[in-house]
């Protein structure tokens, strides 16, 4: 029989103190409008559809790792390392429904999290109402709300202050229980989040590094012992031992496919990470989106368009900073004072070391400092390092976890300090809820740019009751990426869509030539990949460009209209050979630019030209070229051969190339099509570039 003593008791109030203001703060903040929900961007809708497919796979008894509904008729890849947050997804899902399991995972992370700070901080302070608090700032820190509205892995940030509750522990005692429960933890987290994973892997480093340099400076030794290497070596084997299992062919995968062939997530560019980096000013200013001092910040803290809303979450916080400033000016003079309390002292030194180096970890990779008559000096920072380890890794600023927690534990000092002269308990829970209420104030965030709907158009219930197993393509499209809204609303209709996801290279070199529904050749390539319904929603042109009229095509027959989208029934004979532009191409889609429904591009060019049969064949191809300004000539090659020469000008003119020949491109025999490249270039290059736009595809075969 469990007794439950008066600790438990007070343990179990704080549990629910932190679930009241979870409460709080999400009904003040909720969207007023029906089936409305805050998201970051479309991220939480994909997320949501992430969990239903798992759970229409888990009860369909199919494999996880496929998706056939995307991209179709390739499939996706679905990499699912994430299994601690996985199975419960799943669990809630099949219960209830996906959205109630995105929502409920996302809001007991609150709770969580402050409870299990509240512990790691304890265990350093020995001081529950600095402890309380240090659980508010943890759990209800702008870095974690905006995590909230991207998906659930990223908000399951609750387990890390327990593992590094642990690994204190093990400094603290060497002994193999200390050792195989940080072990566990980090399994936990990895498994959870391999994002978070990561950041405590680089974490756990750092506390290792600090370990031995704190021993060395503070008693001119390196406190590692024989028992130290045995505890070590059996967390590190133990967490391996769990880890590689459910990791294994996934880094099969990475170490054995050339980077070129990876999915869009395994390798980002080097950009990202550059374009993604904080600054400085975004750990000191709220953000624009603050409610009550926003308003102020958008001179200082505007949104760029390059960085997005990333670096909006990373405010610290003036309260937070006052307390932990306060909290190392007291403290630092003291610590000598009181030489016996080791681990304490250790422990607020690492959080320190930790702050800096969790803020330094999330800067660009390489920070520029001027020198007077000098030029500019260049520092490194560990993202340049750690790029090459990790290229998926593309966004710093989420080391913005580990400085949260850092603050929280030296903003508790200094709460703690603040109320040494308070006796009265009744002034004592005065000065918490007083604290509580201001650093809520100060993190909360407003955000109506990115109210998203639960709700789904009338369009796909109409789809959902059509007989039959076909593919849909939605338009318009994003490039190789499927709309969130679009895979949101799969849930209901489950039928393939040909929309990609950015993880199937067959169908990312395919997705250019079906990404306007306009040219002449997209029907019959939207044939061949099994398409019956097209869907025009007539909302969303209102910002990528001219709605497209079907009315006078034959391939398309109108089938219904809704209010808000338009179904097509397509008629079209299959591609046999399909064009789609490359390397350099883009459609123009928006409605301020001349070149728009032109794939334009500045002096050079590509096209891929996949031949669908299973044998040989002799093409003409045809389309329509001109400049956008001056008139140009435009150099056509194939296989390294020149061609023919075209006198390109504003004026649209039709271009015939004769006589290519294109073996079997294989498409769907491998994890890529081998397609025969057209180059088009511009001869006489321009700097800046002339750019010229293509479009109207047509094929001839001979």
């Amino acid at each position: 029989m469990i007794t439950w003593s008066k600790r438990h008791w007070t343990d179990l109030l704080i549990f629910l103190f932190y679930c009241l203001l979870t409460y709080i703060v999400t009904y003040i903040a909720r969207p007023r409008a029906p089936g409305a929900m805050y998201a970051f961007h479309g991220d939480a809708l994909a997320a949501i559809w992430s969990i239903w497919w798992y759970k229409y796979a888990f009860l369909n008894h199919l494999p996880f790792s496929f998706c056939p509904l995307v991209a179709s008729p390739f499939g996706i890849n679905i990499v699912a390392l994430e299994w601690f947050t996985l199975y419960p997804e799943i669990a809630l899902a099949i219960l209830t429904n996906e959205v109630f399991a995105f929502d409920f995972m996302v809001l007991i992370s609150f709770p969580l999290s402050a409870m299990i700070m509240y512990y790691l901080c304890y265990h350093i302070t020995k001081n529950k109402a600095a402890s309380l608090v240090a659980g508010v700032i943890y759990s209800f820190s702008n870095y974690h709300i905006w995590r909230t509205f991207a998906w659930v892995p990223l908000a399951s940030v609750q387990w890390i202050p327990l593992y590094f509750l642990f690994l204190l522990k093990l400094h603290g005692q060497r002994t193999y229980r200390n050792a195989i429960i940080a072990a566990l933890l980090y399994t936990f987290i990895l498994l959870s989040s391999y994002i978070n994973g990561y950041i405590v892997a680089i974490g756990t480093l750092y506390f290792l590094l600090f370990w031995l340099g704190y021993a060395y400076i503070t008693e001119r030794r390196l406190d590692l012992d024989r028992q130290t290497l045995k505890v070590g070596a059996t967390a590190i084997l133990l967490s391996l031992a769990i880890i590689l299992p459910f990791t294994f062919s996934t880094l099969q995968t990475v170490l054995t496919t050339p980077k070129q062939l990876l999915p869009y997530g395994f390798a980002r560019p080097f950009g990202d990470v550059v374009g993604l980096a904080p600054r400085l000013v975004d750990y000191l200013l709220p953000p624009i989106y603050n409610p009550l001092f926003g308003k102020y910040m958008t001179q200082w803290n505007a949104e760029e368009p390059v960085r997005g809303y990333f670096a909006h979450g990373l405010y610290i916080g003036y309260i937070t900073l006052i307390l932990a400033i306060y909290g190392l000016w007291k403290w630092l003079p003291r610590r000598k004072q009181s030489p016996g309390n080791r681990e304490r002292h250790f422990a607020l030194s690492f959080f320190i070391f930790l702050f800096a180096a969790s803020l330094f970890t999330s800067a660009a990779p390489i920070i520029n400092i001027p020198l007077p008559g000098l030029g500019q000096l260049p520092i490194w920072t560990p993202s340049y390092f750690l790029y090459p380890i990790a290229p998926w890794f593309r966004e710093y600023a989420r080391f913005s976890v580990l400085v949260m927690l850092s603050a929280a534990i030296l903003a508790a000092l200094g709460f703690q300090y603040a109320l040494a002269g308070v006796v009265s308990q009744r002034r004592l829970y005065l000065n918490v809820i007083f604290i509580t209420a201001l650093i809520l104030m100060e993190q909360s965030v407003h955000i109506p740019l990115t109210v998203i709907t639960t709700s789904v158009p009338e369009v796909y219930y109409w789809l959902a009751s059509q007989p039959g197993q076909f593919s849909i393509a939605e338009y318009p499209m994003n490039d190789i990426f499927v709309s969130p809204e679009y895979q949101f609303s799969q849930r209901i209709h489950h039928k393939p869509m040909v929309n990609g996801q950015g993880k199937s290279r067959t169908a990312d070199m395919l997705m250019p030539s079906i990404e306007d529904i306009t040219d002449v050749a997209t029907p019959g390539v939207l044939s061949y990949l099994g398409v019956k319904y097209v869907l025009i929603h007539k909302a969303k042109y209102i910002l990528t460009g001219p709605l497209p009229n079907l009315e006078n095509r034959p391939e398309f027959t109108l089938v219904k209209d809704f209010p808000t989208t338009t179904v097509y029934e397509l008629h079209a004979p299959p591609a046999l050979v399909i064009v789609a532009p490359a390397r350099s191409l883009d459609l123009v889609s928006e409605k301020a630019k001349p070149e728009i429904g032109w794939w334009s591009t500045g002096n050079k060019g590509e096209l891929n030209l996949l031949n669908t049969l299973d044998h040989p064949l002799t093409i003409n191809l045809r389309f329509t070229a001109r400049t956008f300004e001056e008139p140009r000539r435009l150099a056509i090659s194939y296989n390294d051969v020149l061609l023919q020469i075209e006198e390109l000008s504003p004026t649209p003119k039709e271009i015939t190339v004769k006589n290519l020949a294109l073996q079997p491109s294989k498409i769907g025999q491998g994890p890529v099509p081998k397609p025969k490249v057209l180059n088009l270039s511009i001869p006489d290059n321009s700097d800046p570039p002339e750019w010229f736009g293509l479009r109207d595809f047509r094929v001839e075969p001979r």
